[in-house]
């Protein structure tokens, strides 16, 4: 015989349920707001890492190209970059091309319309000049889940299969098997073994500065063994220690910042690039050393030669215009190329307004006359008047000979003012004959 309730009852049991569904209903929206912010979250930690692994990434192929770019050595750049476009199959475009938009290299695979992508666009540089510019694609692998986002779903779900979808999600996760975490881990492991296996020394620090870790390559470059601190570093003094505490200072105020480190009592240049980047939810800095050394011995002997040839040019300019005769050098077409000091002067003229003008501009006889003999290899001397810009007539001494200026013949010519001479030399003949 079923059980009888009274009105009073029956609304009771009511009042019961309806408050297990609303409480149903709560908890449903409950889970609803913590699985969406739970997706949400694990989106942008994903979506960090592969920021950070994207941007990793860029600074070891900068590093890569660096020094083949440096040396003009596009096919071991090429070769470089058709290595990696080869390992790394989630890249969709890697192009480079030179400072004239010349294009050096170019790689292309076949992607989806949907996919997600990233793209980054580098200038490869090297203090004021630019060596390249690299245009990279990538796909972003964020696995979508659109079935937690149903709310219809959801709502039809009860109380109890919505604990238990709770446990299994529980211990989907316990088991790895959360898509997010495993792609999440996936990007750690590939950020892992980059940071191990890169030739470039890498240096992970805490925002105070705090050595965390570094790979091997770093702890061969600053002779660092496991435990030690950037202070313990046979290779930085103290000098140095303090202008890698202010670039992470610079880091912390801008987020970047880029440092010429060379070290005192050795040929050791270091270039310290300095960024921040966020691992496991904490700010951490990352800190690229390249060792510049060969780079920097060749930008300093450069810049030596540069010093000693800037001192032969004042040395030669100082002997060109210091001579007391005056100096010109023409083409074989009789042109004006090029005239010292003392020669303007005893003609009136400037440089501008001579440079390119024909000797018959300044003698008629003698000077032109002669360039035949030059042309063939003999060395001339004669007299001959040249014409200054005032009209006035100047006895002169000519001596020409041919010459190698600036990889074509030409011919050089020394002119003197002899009219001092000539009068003497008149006078002398006026009193013999008086």
């Amino acid at each position: 015989m079923a059980p009888r309730f009274t009105a009073d009852e029956r609304s009771g049991r009511h009042d019961s349920r309806r408050l297990a569904l609303a409480v149903a209903l709560v908890f449903l929206l409950i889970l609803m707001g913590v699985s969406y912010f739970h997706v949400k979250t694990r989106e942008r930690s994903l979506q960090i890492s592969q920021a950070h692994v994207f941007q990793t990434e860029q600074d070891l192929l900068i590093a890569l190209l660096h020094e083949p770019l440096l040396r003009s050595d596009y096919v071991q750049a090429r070769t470089a970059l058709e290595d990696f476009f080869g390992q790394h199959e989630d890249y969709r475009q890697l192009m480079l091309k030179a400072p004239n938009g010349f294009e050096l290299f170019s790689a292309v695979r076949a992607s989806d319309d949907g996919e997600r992508r990233r793209s980054a666009r580098c200038t490869i540089h090297d203090e004021n000049q630019i060596l390249g510019v690299l245009i990279l694609e990538k796909t972003d692998s964020l696995t979508g889940w659109g079935w937690l986002y149903s709310e219809g779903l959801f709502a039809a779900l009860l109380g109890g299969v919505l604990m238990l979808a709770g446990l299994l999600w529980q211990l989907v996760r316990r088991m790895g098997l959360d898509p997010l975490h495993s792609e999440m881990a996936r990007q750690q492991e590939q950020y892992q073994a980059l940071f191990e296996q890169s030739r470039e020394a890498v240096v992970i620090l805490a925002w105070d500065g705090t050595l965390q870790s570094c790979n091997p390559a770093a702890r061969q470059q600053l002779k660092l063994e496991a435990g030690q601190t950037l202070e313990q570093s046979a290779v930085l003094d103290g000098p140095a220690l303090k202008r890698i505490h202010q670039l992470l200072q610079q880091v912390r105020d801008s987020g970047h910042a880029s440092q010429m480190l060379t070290l005192r009592g050795s040929d050791l240049s270091l270039q310290l690039d300095a960024g921040l980047i966020e691992l496991e939810d904490e700010k951490q800095i990352q800190l690229l050393i390249h060792d510049v050394s060969d780079s920097h011995r060749y930008q300093q002997n450069l810049q030596n030669l540069r010093d000693e040839l800037k001192s032969h040019l004042v040395t030669y300019q100082s002997l060109f215009n210091g001579t007391a005769d005056g100096l010109v050098v023409r083409d074989l077409n009789g042109l004006l190329l090029l005239a010292n000091r003392p020669y303007l002067n005893m003609l009136g003229y400037t440089e501008q307004e001579l440079l390119g003008t024909h000797c018959t501009l300044v003698s008629q006889d003698g000077l032109c006359r002669h360039y035949n003999e030059v042309l063939h290899g003999t060395r001339t001397f004669f007299e001959c008047v040249h014409r200054a810009k005032d009209g006035q007539e100047i006895a002169v001494e000519v001596h020409s000979s041919l010459i190698n200026y600036r990889g074509q013949k030409a011919i050089l010519t020394s002119v003197r003012d002899i009219r001092e001479r000539a009068r003497t030399v008149g006078a002398r003949a006026e009193a013999v004959g008086g």
